[in-house]
């Protein structure tokens, strides 16, 4: 434990910290003639001297930290003090046409008119550093200013701290500007014509990286700069924020253009959509990394298709800009945000077409859909490749309101497809979205009946849904679009941006306010800073992806041996047969649907076991009249249930809203009841169910109660005669050995199936409910996360779900109660186990179809009694093929996306290398151009070429070595050989 051993020492660390307050010299160590009288924090060693030593040591090292001995004790102090200048022109060095000024002849005549009466007194007794305080701050045009003097005395932001120094000009060349001599020393001027605040290479690129990978917003970061130079009296401190938000908005600008090979004197090539961006090294790409012939290889089709994800943020907001004339965007369009102005004539053309939505996700998409006058955006849709999750160039786009009332608009969707589209060259697609069974029902004749649309002749589109959002849909859509079931996909998730939205997220509060122009910008930096980070850790992806492909794929296929061990050779050629003919079809096909979803054994409804006893052979119209009466005992019963929570409700609260609703609903419980007595279908002679002492009691519940036991619950109210504790006279209230000594047995049947149809009914509204409470808890609710309202109105659906669901757990329990009492024996009814919270639980992680083995394995019980039920059925031997087959296929499934994905892996492990060697012949070959032919620009080139040609080599040696070390399995073509050859 090094806490532990630290504490031992604690002490002897505090008093060397002390210690080094001390001056260890009183002589300059260097001169050994003057006192010591400053030292450096900085230099290494913490050095001591005199004002003319550190003078010397330090005229090129203006920004260390530096204090002054004043007798007793050290005070901080800044290299300024003891008469470092800043020298332009000269690698740092006085300017020879310069005469050098003495360093008594700095004096710093100090503005205090703008600070206050407290903060002046604290100036005046040396609690701050001496500024020639707070000139007019640089503005955004020089124009009209004099001419600078020789020297001047300028504000320097560093990244250690916020510095005034003298600025001696260079005056060799008559022809050099201010600004552009700053620049060449490193300081990048806030203004033009005479600068009067510059901010060091040091501190921007410190604030880029602080950005990028920390988030830090430019206040926050500036807020340390300030604190960093006085704690105590930030006042005293020059504001220079607006500069500083200006200049690093042009510094990130000024990097990323750098870095993707502007600046070489190709306009045409610097102003195409995405010109500074850069994809995913790992997907397939004509002419960067496939070879020429890509198109003609006999491979298959599904090898180059790409997979492409589209989904949206609406942590991604931005209010109105009170000046939007004022707005600029830098590099609009040329990178992974599409062209505003192109977006905004598309948008201005577009009509929105209401489609009715038919599953529970794409109702989800609407939960919060509220309009907000301020809020001008309300996220962004975004494209990016499925299997690596990096962002499409030129794909990004923001979602508005305006007109629109619908929060996720098919118009916006629509052009980031297209673009996505035309901007990868593909003829063949997977794309992975939400909604997408109902998104693609008519998106290729939207694009066809749009002026500014187009899509490339021959493109073959297969939609899917990723695996978690597919179960908020129906079973059909698992069917047709789960990735689990489609040829060529390998093992994606098709979920992968939705991991790449919390880091965009915690940009939402800054951009939230910043200016359009402003705010695309920062998204778009930020964007190419996850996809560089992709770039450079995809190696290391792909080798930890192929050690669990090459393990998956031996489990997988080991599981479809077993299975294929007890099953004939007849029904296995059957069934591949369903299988092919599955993945030959399109993707939103009927027959997906008849091959992946078997039914094995549907659980019928009360209405359909009501149906079944009146159409049987021999029913008679006596049959017909216990089915009515007995419907009309069930119904009583489940509205006694409502009314027995409402009762308790009013009993914890005492809202008079709930008395009158009490009152109202027991008059009608009054009135069903007589009428079910009138049309009573038992003898006369049945005892009344209330002075029998095995009659079984309506039992109740609340929707907010912990325990899960009704008969509790049933205990806590009072024993009275109101109509919603009244016992109704189904048989079920009399048990099975009391009906059966009245002869009642075919009243107890009609009942018992109808008390399986009406466990049924519970059951899959109880399915349904949890479906649609897990997207709301999973999607939504994330979604609107950090907005108080927003977030309590979703979670007000949540817990109206979760009453709905509650509600259903009480009818089950008591079809399952009267069952038991009912079943001449227990083990009849023994499947419809009784139901607690526990089963309730909306995890459809538990439901991801390419868990290995049985579909329903390991899930609660709810969502197997189909099948058991089916078992207990006549005709086994069909059910049990049934769910052989259904065994089968999904076995088979995860096969064959277990092979595909070791077969895709092992290309990339192609791609890769050649996205590299790409990109450092691109540099070689504007290192070649005229620009190039400067000494700094080909010196850049060939640096960044040197560096992607050191990304290839890694890249061969260490598939090289994975290979050897985990080659891939034998028994099916991978398409690549050892040596690199195609081998299809």
């Amino acid at each position: 434990d090094y806490l532990r051993i630290w504490r031992k020492y604690e002490e002897e660390q505090l008093h060397a910290l002390l210690e080094m307050e001390r001056r260890r010299n009183d002589v300059c160590p260097s001169c050994r003639v003057s006192p010591t009288a400053w030292r450096c924090l900085s230099c290494f060693g913490t050095p001591e001297g005199c004002k003319d030593c550190m003078h010397s040591a330090h005229k090129q090292l203006p920004f260390h930290k530096v204090e002054s001995w004043e007798g007793s004790h050290w005070r901080r102090a800044t290299t300024d003090s003891f008469g470092v200048h800043l020298h332009m022109g000269h690698d740092g060095a006085m300017c020879q046409s310069q005469a050098t000024p003495a360093y008594d002849e700095i004096w710093v005549d100090q503005d205090l008119g703008s600070i206050s009466d407290a903060d002046r007194i604290a100036l005046e007794c040396g609690l701050g550093q001496s500024f020639s305080h707070l000139p007019p701050p640089d503005s955004d045009t020089d124009e009209g200013k004099e001419k600078a003097p020789k020297e001047s005395r300028i504000t320097v932001v560093d990244v250690t701290s916020i510095y005034e120094f003298t600025v001696v000009w260079c005056e060799c060349q008559p022809d050099y500007p201010f600004h552009r001599q700053l620049l060449d020393m490193r300081l990048y001027p806030a203004s033009y014509n005479v600068p009067q605040t510059v901010f060091t290479f040091d501190v921007l690129e410190d604030f880029t990286l602080s950005n990028l990978e920390n988030k830090v917003p430019a206040n926050a970061y500036f807020s340390r700069l300030v604190h960093a130079t006085n704690s105590a009296f930030p006042a005293l401190v020059p504001d220079r924020y607006r500069e500083f938000q200006r200049c690093a908005r042009q510094w990130m600008h000024l990097m990323s253009r750098k870095s993707h090979g502007h600046g070489y004197g190709q306009p045409d090539q610097e102003n195409i959509a995405g010109s500074m961006a850069e994809f995913c090294a790992a997907c397939p790409q004509p002419g960067v990394n496939l070879a020429e012939n890509w198109e003609t290889m006999n491979v298959p089709e599904w090898l180059h298709a790409r997979q492409l994800m589209v989904d949206g943020n609406f942590k991604q907001q931005n209010y109105r800009m009170r000046r939007p004339e004022n707005d600029i965007c830098l590099g609009d369009g040329l990178a992974y945000t599409v062209n505003e102005d192109d977006y905004q004539k598309y948008l201005s053309v577009s009509k929105e077409k209401k489609q009715r939505s038919t599953c529970n996700d794409h109702r989800a998409v609407l939960l919060t859909n509220k309009r907000r006058s301020h809020v001008q955006v309300t996220g962004i849709a975004a494209v990016a490749c499925a299997r690596h999750a990096c962002f499409v160039p030129n794909a990004t786009a923001d979602l508005q309101f305006g007109e629109r009332r619908v929060r996720l608009q098919q118009i916006n969707i629509d052009y980031v497809i297209v673009n996505a589209i035309w901007m990868m060259l593909v003829l063949r697609l997977v794309l992975f979205y939400d909604i997408a069974c109902q998104y693609m029902v008519n998106f290729l004749t939207r694009v066809r009946d749009h002026p500014l649309l187009s899509l490339p002749a021959g493109l073959k589109i297969i939609p899917s849904i990723g695996l978690f959002h597919v179960h908020g849909h129906r079973e059909s859509c698992v069917a047709r679009y789960s990735p689990t079931f489609i040829k060529g996909l390998g093992w994606v998730s098709g979920e992968g941006i939705e991991t790449v939205w919390p880091g965009l997220n915690d940009l939402a509060q800054s951009t939230r306010y910043m200016a359009p122009g402003g705010r695309r910008q920062f998204l778009n930096l930020h964007m190419g800073w996850h996809n560089n980070k992709k770039k450079h850790g995809i190696v290391k992806y792909i080798s930890q992806q192929w050690g669990k492909a090459i393990a998956r794929y031996y489990k997988a296929q080991e599981d479809l041996r077993k299975l294929e061990n007890v099953c004939e050779d007849a029904l296995i050629a059957g069934w591949q047969q369903l299988l092919n003919k599955a993945y030959a079809a399109p993707g939103n096909a009927k027959v997906k649907d008849e091959v992946f979803n078997v039914k094995v054994g549907k659980l019928p409804s009360r209405a359909e076991k009501g149906h079944e006893i009146t159409q049987r052979h021999g029913a008679k119209r006596e049959d017909r009249d216990m089915v009515r009466w007995a419907n009309l005992g069930m119904d009583i019963e489940e509205a006694q249930i409502r009314v027995q929570i409402v009762v308790r409700r009013y009993q914890q609260h005492r809202r008079r809203v709930d008395l009158l609703t009490i009152q109202k609903e027991q008059r009608k419980l009054s009135q069903k009841i007589q009428e079910f007595e009138d049309g009573a279908v038992l003898e006369e002679d049945v005892d009344d169910p209330h002075a029998t002492k095995d009659a079984h009691p309506t039992p109740l519940g609340d929707v907010q109660d912990e325990a899960d036991n009704d008969d509790v619950i049933h205990a806590d109210l009072d024993d009275t005669a109101e109509p919603e504790n009244v016992t109704i006279g189904l048989p079920s209230a009399f048990g099975y050995k009391r009906c059966m000594a009245l002869g009642l047995s075919r009243v107890v049947d009609v009942e018992m199936q109808l008390r399986k149809g009406q466990a049924h009914d519970a059951l899959q509204h109880i399915r349904d409910h949890i479906g649609k409470k897990s997207v709301l808890a999973r999607k939504a609710l994330r979604e609107v996360r950090g907005s108080q309202r927003q977030e309590g109105a979703v979670w007000d659906k949540f817990h109206v779900l979760s009453t709905k669901i509650n509600l259903q757990r009480l009818y089950y329990n008591r079809a399952r109660t009267a069952m038991q009492s009912l079943a001449k024996h227990p083990e009849e009814v023994s499947q419809y186990q009784k139901m607690t919270r526990v089963d309730l639980q909306a995890q459809t992680e538990q439901l991801i179809p390419d868990a290995r083995g049985m579909r329903h394995k390991s899930l609660s019980w709810i969502w197997t009694i189909d099948i058991d039920e089916a078992l207990a059925g006549k005709d086994q031997s069909q059910l049990i093929n049934a769910i052989a087959q259904t065994q089968w296929l999904m076995a088979k499934c995860i096969v064959d996306r277990a092979q595909e994905e070791i077969i895709l892996l092992r290309h990339e492990m192609q791609w890769v290398p050649a996205s590299f060697q790409h990109a450092a012949a691109k540099w070689k070959s504007l290192a070649e151009t005229q620009h190039g032919k400067q000494v700094g620009h080909r010196s850049y080139a060939m640096s960044q070429r040197a560096a992607n040609s050191r990304l290839h080599v890694m890249a061969v040696a260490a598939f090289k070595a994975l290979l050897k070390k985990r080659p891939p399995p034998n028994d099916f073509n991978v398409g690549v050989s050892g040596t690199g050859d195609v081998t299809w």
